[in-house]
């Protein structure tokens, strides 16, 4: 055991080859003693205290020592367990307990690696990229303590934010979206018999079949309900052998209404054709083009005529065409007060012919 002030002072050869042996002495023990060195104390300084059996250092403020391991190495699997393994990878532990106390990280001789947290507190593994000037981009793993959930978090400007949580009872919660590579995802347990409830991603093999849904009620029972702002917009119902797609169409709904009178008028001006689309040439249909019928009945057609994207969104770039769409169901009204008016122009003129032929 040895400690020296880190300063030679003058003196003759041999007073001085003694100070230098001295000061050597004191660095190659660390300092060691049962109290800590007199003088001489600089930052990031090493001392062996025999008296708590502590290899101490430094602090870079030089006003307090920080207990590193015990001298004799028994609590150096507090910091760091490698079992059966010879290639030993450096191990940074943090916490009031990684000496003392329980180890935080361990790894066993199955390749196993374990990492707790403190009582209260949850216990993290940071995967790091890097730790260059973006504020080190990498992903936190962490299991949280009181309520037993795995997170996943990713550092955006230096901060983690949460991205994904499997909660203890199962529960999946994911913030933005997500991309299934696999055909065999499901929510609940389908069942092609409605024995169950559940939805399915593309249940057949040769994927005919997208996305496909049962339900335990045969009667009325609505499999999905769509929502904004406003409330409730429309919903998809079974009944015991059909299906329905409903738009929102109660009277409480609505005001200012008055009857069409302008049916044939209007009805006259829409454009129906035979065509096929480009990418099915084989096939002739019946239609419209959403543009022309847009001019008659507006909220039967969406989007806009050539309209393309002017910023990259998505899987749409700048230029793509953005698509006109038509739910021709919405003519239906339209249609409906013009067949009115022509029915009511037929019975005019029945009653006119019944007149004459009575003549």
């Amino acid at each position: 055991m040895a400690q020296a002030d880190g300063v030679v002072a003058n003196g003759t050869g041999s007073a001085v080859r003694s100070d230098i042996n001295n000061q050597y002495a004191a660095l190659w023990s660390n300092h060691s003693g049962s109290t800590e060195p007199s003088s001489g104390k600089v930052a990031y300084q090493l001392w062996a205290d025999t008296n708590s059996g502590y290899l101490k250092i430094r602090n870079a403020a030089n006003n307090a020592w920080i207990q590193l391991f015990k001298l004799d190495g028994t609590d150096l699997a507090n910091i760091c367990r490698l079992t059966g393994s010879t290639d030993n990878t450096v191990c940074t532990v943090t916490g009031a307990n990684a000496i003392t106390g329980e180890a935080k990280l361990t790894f066993n001789g199955s390749g196993d690696l374990t990492v707790k947290g403190d009582e209260s507190t949850s216990a993290n593994l940071y995967l790091i990229a890097d730790e260059g000037d973006d504020n080190g981009d990498g992903w936190r793993v962490g299991s949280n303590q009181d309520a037993n959930d795995l997170t996943f978090a990713n550092n955006i400007s230096g901060s983690y934010v949460d991205k994904m949580t499997l909660e203890n009872d199962g529960d999946l919660s994911v913030i933005g979206g997500v991309t299934l590579g696999n055909r065999n995802f499901e929510t609940g347990t389908f069942s092609a018999t409605g024995g169950s409830t559940g939805i399915k991603h593309n249940q057949w093999a040769n994927n005919e079949l997208g996305v496909s849904m049962s339900h335990q009620v045969t009667g009325g029972q609505s499999a999905f309900a769509f929502y904004n702002p406003n409330g409730l917009v429309g919903y998809i119902q079974t009944s015991a052998s059909a299906t329905i797609y409903s738009t929102s169409s109660d009277y409480r709904l609505k005001e200012n209404e008055v009857p069409i009178s302008d049916g044939i008028t209007r009805l006259k001006q829409l454009k129906p054709y035979r065509f096929n689309f480009k990418k099915d040439p084989t096939k002739i249909v019946d239609g419209f083009f959403a543009h022309e019928a847009q001019t008659v009945v507006p909220e039967a057609v969406t989007g806009t005529k050539d309209e393309v994207a002017t910023k990259d969104e998505g899987d749409r770039k700048v230029g793509d065409p953005i698509i006109q769409g038509i739910d021709q169901a919405k003519l239906v009204p339209l249609l409906t007060a013009a067949l009115q008016e022509a029915i009511t122009k037929i019975e005019t003129l029945e009653i006119k012919v019944s007149a004459l032929e009575a003549k």
